[in-house]
């Protein structure tokens, strides 16, 4: 039984191969726009892949930081947070131009997401505060203002999600008015949505599924070995969860990394393989699932 389980873990992992650029590196968010994949790295930019991930060329001209961390899509453009500001691109990437939050250029964007009608960034200088244009970044209000620290943003339709220090804001009028809701179970990493069924990873941990538009939450890690999830990608009815690598807390169990997917909204998980990795983005290309990690690039 023991041979028949390692060899199960080979061929699972065997499937996972190193692709041709960006080379190693950390790979903080990977999305997709018509039919190219794009990248964001830690240390050199933004990529792009017209090939389902095969090989990838730099696309970072006009970017003031080589650290993109976060993305939207929103009509024909793609707009990109970093530590240095705002930038979006309508040329799929070969130029990228400046968006100015309240008069400046360089302000850190620490996560951004989008509907057909808003912009939602969380930025300031202790990444604390909630931004929304709606003109496309041209003008910006304060939504949101909270005394501690903000993490992530998850939209839905009206409906927008705001991640903070154990809790999670919720709105239901585009980000005009937030009320919080239950306490949560930790720091809300990320989200995703399935229909009505609301997705949210939590550090340390976890993921947690709500139905009732985030009044209650049900954990939901049946299948998992001592997972952080820290990525959740939503496709096709499939939900994928990247996890870290390492040890968050001592004595804690380590973390084991890897992917994980579910077919059931959560009710189930089988592990994909890539264990010992931090996966910190998925997305699914033609037939191909694609992995951000720490320090080692990108896989398939």
């Amino acid at each position: 039984v023991i041979s028949c389980c390692l060899l199960l873990s080979q061929v699972l992992f065997s499937q996972w191969q190193p692709v041709n650029g960006p080379y190693g590196g950390t790979v903080n968010n990977l999305f997709i726009k018509g039919q190219n994949v794009f990248a964001l790295t830690n240390q050199q930019g933004v990529f792009s892949s017209s090939d389902d991930g095969s090989s990838w060329s730099q696309h970072s001209n006009g970017i003031a930081s080589p650290m993109a961390s976060c993305s939207t899509v929103k009509g024909n453009r793609i707009y990109v947070g970093t530590g240095a500001g705002l930038f979006y691109t309508t040329d799929d990437g070969n130029t990228w131009n400046t968006v100015f939050i309240n008069g400046q250029a360089n302000y850190p964007v620490k996560a951004i997401a989008s509907n057909s009608q808003s912009l939602f960034i969380i930025s300031g200088m202790y990444a604390n505060t909630l931004y929304r244009s709606d003109n496309d970044g041209l003008t910006w209000w304060t939504t949101l203002l909270d005394p501690g620290y903000l993490y992530s943003i998850g939209v839905l339709g009206n409906s927008v999600f705001v991640g903070g220090g154990g809790y999670i804001y919720r709105s239901l009028d585009n980000g005009v008015s937030f009320v919080q809701t239950s306490p949560f179970f930790g720091t809300p990493v990320c989200f995703a949505f399935d229909g009505s069924a609301i997705f949210v990873s939590a550090d340390p941990g976890s993921v947690y599924k709500s139905v009732d538009n985030g009044d209650t939450w049900t954990q939901v890690t049946t299948g998992m070995t001592n997972p952080n999830v820290i990525s959740l990608r939503m496709v096709a009815n499939k939900l994928y969860a990247g996890c870290y690598h390492g040890q968050l807390f001592f004595p804690n169990p380590q973390c084991e990394g890897g992917i994980y997917v579910s077919q059931d909204e959560g009710a189930q998980w089988t592990s994909l393989g890539m264990k010992g990795f931090t996966i910190n983005s998925i997305i699914v290309s033609g037939n191909r699932i694609i992995a951000g990690t720490t320090t080692d690039g990108i896989f398939i």
